[in-house]
């Protein structure tokens, strides 16, 4: 209880890690038949099964159709091919608002541009397939329907000789005048006169059993791509697969894409293959129309196990017709799309996806394809995730697109009960709303749609206590909503906590044995808005005294994205402590630079690295030295959600420290680099008998990100008893010439400039006073440091220590300011002091408005601070506010006209305990 009561009083360390995440919220179920029967997806009663999916090549109907949301997001629609229905949902409340009858197994579904009306094909399968009586001759016919989402009324264009199969779908010009459909077994390209609902003009007749298939439109509506797959029984080197484009205004072939034979060896020799579409192989444009996607199955097609052959993906300009690059992605290549606001394509293989970067023509493909995908499926994009559904593990999963790591797995199909473990409930096509607040999941098998609520995610990788360490958490809720939290504790190789249950032991023989609940996990809890909470790891886990949690990490789910999140690390005696601020790092990342750390005695350095995707992570870490040479690379692997908490060297045998005591060569300095395939959140916590720091890793800038030549050390401090490290280092590929400005907070006192040369990787530690030529003449230097790089990539940190060096702690550099900040804890009294260091780096005045509430968000103070450019104000709480504080919990509002740098300093009146807190960064 006591530790408790002082965690209340000093907590002041980490902001969370958000993340992606989401939440089930119900399962749809279609309305019930009068006659008893269920309503359903699939067409010949032949479930979506294990082995299907396995040998992802076999023909079958198991195509799910999409799933389609009104644009004011509270409706959702699912077209039953199965059934002949249109069933549509409301989304909040799961009541059934349509059930309309569809004739004729209506299966592709598109939305018409007004998002207002879909178009739907309707295949006929029995009437077009016909018996035995009539020697299987199908009477050929089709229907398209377009439906009013508002209104409900279906207006039907019946066709005949048309065959349609389950890759025909329906494309709308842009102005929704006119829409197109191939009919595959008739070879035929059809146009749609909307208004009046009937075919305009003649058809285009492809050459006999080239099979139309899927076709797309240019983002202008001036063009179609048509792909041909081709008959099995027509001579493929004679009639190769293509894609046709098609002027939509004359409505005639204007081009034709056949790529050329690539070369294999074998055998010795080499051999000329064919490329080989089929009927999942759209062709995507993208979104200046300028360029093409497309995959195909050639190396797949003559495998035994498919999915073990990558496939290629063939990206085409679209002016020229020709083929300018070729990716390889999983085996069974199916569908593309365009990520929606990006110059990036998303390929669906059976085991993966591609994702390609046409501008800078890269790819990469997702991680660990733990899951096999329906090359049919439609994945589904909120934000930088991309959603697709696994039908054999049940699941929808959850990729980035950065990375193509994955980031988490949901379960869907939850009511779903089958006597055969074979046959999975199927979760196929994915759709998100479109105010992004609703994930929706057809479930194929169980005939239904599960719906998810997108989430929040904070990652705690702190999340300890044992005998010597304890974990401190506070939370507030900064948003004008409560917040329903679920918070889940997981060890170290990524599985959550359980509690065991000593009365099913095979060994416990006691009859009157009585379980005891050592800990709760997950847990559930909602916060009011403005409310603030503290606790440790065993008072959240409601776990019994003396309970172990030496290697764990804790996950928040979240309803709301404005909720602040702390953590800090301390020993049980409350004499270390330190923390730092992860809110500028927005997921993690894949490379990581850890700039400063102590390991010669009476120091240890331990390294904590949390893999935050669910794909098992193989870490590089590389120790790199003064002169930026790379001393050795060791790596690590961790556990998929997992965690480690190493020594960066071996201080003593077995102490499993990541590198030896000799690769630290003596007078040099060194720091880290991190370097995984998915994404990565760590720091470094290093501490003697007496005090602590922690420093957590900053992004090292992944091709995606803009590096920077400009950088901000907010806090240094120099002479009585305090020192200040500065580290600096360039991390380009060229040599730097930086130059290094101090601003004292005494405008009296001047200081010239410093410039400094560091080669590619090098790294200059030094003494800020010794750095800048300091002299003591009685007095404190304090202030902040500027630094400029005639390169981008400068990285770097600073370390302070107070008191002969019984506090310490450590700040990263900072690229930019911020006009929105959270200081999410106010520790003011017995015996603890809060501190605010506010900077305006620009050329503007700024204008700060500041409040300080309480632990409900009530308003204690207000003050506003004006600042002119390049200045820096450093006070008490008390002095900031102009009146006597006495707070212990709370938090602090600070909000700029312009980008500021904000950061909270707590310490202790003792001098024993010092930590320096960035604030919270929250969206302008």
């Amino acid at each position: 209880m006591l530790m408790r009561i002082v965690l209340a009083l000093i907590l002041v360390c980490c902001a969370g890690q958000s993340v992606e995440g989401q939440r089930f919220l119900r399962t749809l179920h279609p309305p019930e038949r009068p006659e008893g029967e269920e309503l359903k997806f699939d067409t010949n009663l032949l479930p979506l099964t294990n082995s299907t999916i396995s040998i992802s090549g076999t023909s079958d109907a198991n195509y799910a159709p999409n799933l389609v949301f009104t644009p004011d997001s509270n409706r959702v629609f699912a077209i039953f091919p199965g059934s002949d229905r249109l069933v549509g949902w409301n989304v909040v409340t799961g009541e059934i608002i349509a059930d309309i009858e569809v004739l004729g197994n209506p299966a592709s579904v598109t939305i018409a541009p007004n998002e207002t009306k879909i178009g739907v094909v309707s295949l006929f399968i029995n009437e077009n397939f016909g018996d035995a009586s009539n020697n299987f001759q199908g009477e050929n016919i089709g229907a398209i329907n377009i439906i009013d989402l508002e209104t409900l009324e279906i207006s039907t264009l019946n066709l005949t000789e048309v065959f349609f199969s389950f890759f025909n779908n329906l494309v709308f010009t842009a102005d929704g005048t006119r829409a197109f459909v191939a009919s595959s077994l008739t070879d035929e390209l059809l146009q749609i006169d909307i208004s009046s609902m009937s075919e305009a003009g003649p058809r285009i007749k492809f050459e006999g059993g080239t099979r139309p298939t899927p076709i797309s439109i240019s983002p202008d509506s001036s063009r179609l791509a048509v792909t041909l797959i081709g008959s099995s029984l027509l001579p493929r080197n004679e009639v190769s697969d293509s894609v046709q484009i098609i002027d939509t205004e004359t409505f005639s072939i204007i081009g034709n894409i056949d790529p050329e034979p690539y070369e294999v060896p074998y055998q010795g020799e080499i051999v000329k293959v064919l490329h080989d579409f089929i009927g999942t192989n759209n062709l995507t444009f993208s979104a200046d129309g300028q360029w093409g996607i497309i995959a195909e199955q050639s190396r797949s097609a003559t495998a035994g196990f498919r999915e073990f052959v990558d496939d290629r993906v063939l990206l085409i300009n679209m002016e020229t017709k020709e083929v300018i690059e070729v990716f390889d992605s999983g085996g069974v290549a199916g569908s593309s799309i365009l990520v929606p606001g990006s110059e990036l394509f998303a390929v669906t293989s059976a085991t993966d996806i591609t994702f390609v970067d046409y501008n800078l023509l890269h790819s990469w493909r997702t991680q660990n394809p733990v899951s096999q995908f329906r090359t049919s499926s439609n994945p589904a994009f909120h934000g930088d995730q991309i959603f697709i559904g696994s039908p054999i593990r049940d699941a929808v999963v959850r990729f980035k697109l950065k990375y193509g790591d994955l980031r988490n797995v949901v379960d869907v199909g939850r009511e779903f009960e089958s006597e055969n473990s074979s046959i999975p409930a199927g979760a196929l096509n994915v759709s998100v709303s479109p105010d992004g607040q609703t994930i929706a999941a057809l479930v194929f098998n169980d005939n239904s749609v599960d719906l998810f609520q997108p989430t929040k995610r904070f990652v705690m990788p702190q999340f300890v206590q044992d005998s010597q360490w304890l974990t401190g958490i506070a939370l507030t809720n900064i948003s004008e909503n409560e917040l329903e939290i679920i918070g889940k504790g997981y060890n170290y190789v990524g599985y959550p906590l359980e509690d065991a249950n000593e009365c099913e032991d095979p060994e416990n023989t006691n009859e009157d044995c009585e379980n005891v609940i050592d800990l709760v996990n997950p847990q559930t809890f909602k916060m009011q808005p403005g409310e603030q909470v503290s606790f440790t790891p065993l008072g959240f886990l409601d776990a019994v005294q003396g309970t172990t949690l030496d290697n764990h990490w804790l996950d928040l789910d979240v309803d709301n994205t404005k909720l602040s999140g702390l953590f800090l690390a301390l020993d049980q005696k409350v004499t270390r402590m330190d923390g730092g601020s992860l809110a500028s790092i927005e997921e993690g990342s894949q490379r990581q630079i850890l700039t400063h750390f102590r390991v010669d005695d009476p120091y240890v350095s331990e390294l904590v690295i949390l893999n935050s995707s669910r794909a098992l992570s193989d870490v590089d870490i590389s120790l790199i030295d003064s002169d930026g040479l790379i001393v050795r690379t060791t790596t690590v692997t961790i556990a998929p959600v997992g965690r480690i908490a190493r020594p960066i060297r071996d201080y003593f045998p077995g102490s499993n420290g990541i590198f030896f005591t000799p690769e630290f060569e003596e007078g040099k300095s060194h720091y880290l680099l991190l370097d995984s395939k998915e994404s990565l959140i760590s720091f470094i916590r290093y501490y003697n008998d007496t005090t602590m720091a922690v420093l957590e890793g900053t992004s090292l800038g992944e091709p995606e990100t803009q590096l920077v030549n400009y950088q901000i050390a907010p806090q240094i401090i120099a002479f009585g008893n305090n020192t200040s490290i500065l580290t600096v280092i360039n991390r380009s590929s060229e040599e730097s010439t930086i130059t290094l400005t101090l601003h004292p907070t005494n405008n009296n006192l001047l200081v010239n400039p410093v410039e400094i040369t560091l080669q590619p990787g090098a790294l200059l530690k030094q003494d800020v006073a010794e750095l800048f030529n300091l002299e003591y003449e009685d007095n404190i230097v304090s202030g902040w440091v500027e630094l400029q790089s005639d390169q981008v990539g400068i990285f770097g940190s600073v370390e302070f220590q107070l008191f002969n060096g019984k506090a310490m702690s450590t700040l990263p550099f900072f690229p930019k300011g911020s006009k929105n900040l959270v200081f999410p804890h106010v520790a003011q009294g017995t015996g603890f002091a809060t501190g605010v260091i506010a900077l305006n780096p620009g050329d503007s005045t700024a204008t700060i408005d500041i409040i300080l509430r309480t632990e409900n968000a009530s308003e204690v103070a207000t003050t506003q601070l004006v600042m002119s450019p390049k200045t820096r104000k450093s006070v008490l709480v008390e002095e900031l506010f102009g009146q006597p504080i006495e707070q212990i919990g709370g938090w602090i509002d600070l909000k700029s006209n312009l980008p500021v740098i904000a950061v909270e300093m707590f310490f202790s009146e003792n001098g024993e305990i010092l930590s320096a807190v960035p604030g919270n960064v929250l969206p302008d």
